[in-house]
Parts: C-alpha cells; sequence; structure tokens
C-alpha cells in the first residue's frame, strides 16, 4: 500500500532527489598555498591587532555604558535615556565581537595553512625515499 503524500511532499522528494548527490560529490574547499614565514607573520600580526583593537572597544563601551548609567539618573526620561546607553553598548560590542570573529578567521587560516605544509613536507619524504612508514590519518598527528 502506497503512502499517501500531498503535492508539496511529493515535490519535496523529488527535489532532494534531484539535489542531494550534487552536493555529495561537491569537493572539498581546496586547500590554500602553504604559508610563508613572512606571511604567516603579518597574519598573526594583523589577527593579534585585531584583538587589542575589539578589546580597546569593549573597555571604551564598558566606560561609556557606565557613566551613560551615572548621568541617566539625572534625567527626566530615565528608562529611554538608560535604553539608549543599552543599544549604544550592544551595537560597540557587537563591532567589537566582528573583529574578534576576523581574528579567529586569520588564526584558522594560519593553522591550516602550517597544517598543510606539513603534510606535504611528510608527503615529500614518503615520495623520496620510497618507504610508507608514515601516513597521515586525518587528525593532527602521523602515524
Amino acid at each position: 500500500m502506497p503512502i499517501p503524500m500531498t503535492d508539496m511532499e511529493r515535490l519535496l522528494l523529488i527535489l532532494t532527489v534531484l539535489f542531494l548527490p550534487p552536493a555529495w560529490a561537491q569537493e572539498a574547499t581546496p586547500a590554500a598555498a602553504p604559508i610563508t614565514p613572512q606571511e604567516r607573520k603579518e597574519l598573526l600580526d594583523r589577527a593579534q591587532s585585531l584583538k587589542s583593537e575589539a578589546g580597546r572597544i569593549k573597555a571604551e563601551a564598558e566606560k561609556q555604558r557606565k557613566e551613560a548609567d551615572a548621568s541617566c539618573w539625572k534625567k527626566t526620561l530615565v528608562s529611554a535615556c538608560l535604553e539608549d546607553a543599552r543599544r549604544a553598548s550592544i551595537d560597540s560590542n557587537a563591532e567589537a565581537r566582528r573583529k574578534e570573529t576576523e581574528a579567529r578567521r586569520l588564526e584558522r587560516e594560519v593553522r591550516q595553512r602550517d597544517t598543510d605544509l606539513l603534510v606535504l613536507g611528510w608527503e615529500g619524504r614518503r615520495s623520496q625515499d620510497g618507504t610508507e612508514l608514515h601516513h597521515w590519518n586525518g587528525s593532527r598527528t602521523f602515524q
């Protein structure tokens, strides 16, 4: 006995069958070129500067929030003033989080490219001496 389906369910089933195999067949993102020491230093310096800038933004936002909280209690519309201060703090912290995210992305890129360089080094050793003593097992270690 066939399972009763609505037209929408049939359409979803057909679309899934059509588009799922191409999604499986897609290659993973290609590995970036191995990193040079100069480029590694530049990326890590950039990440560090983004982190310090994010920290500065957060500290400044916290300072402004405390000052605004204190001054808001002296105004007539306390709730509106506090809400404005909170909104400004949230916006500043969002900018700081964006910078921290970019810094983490740069650090992740450096780690990935370091790993790629390490893998290429081991692959080169294997191909030169013809032995299969070491192989990449998918983690950060060799066996």
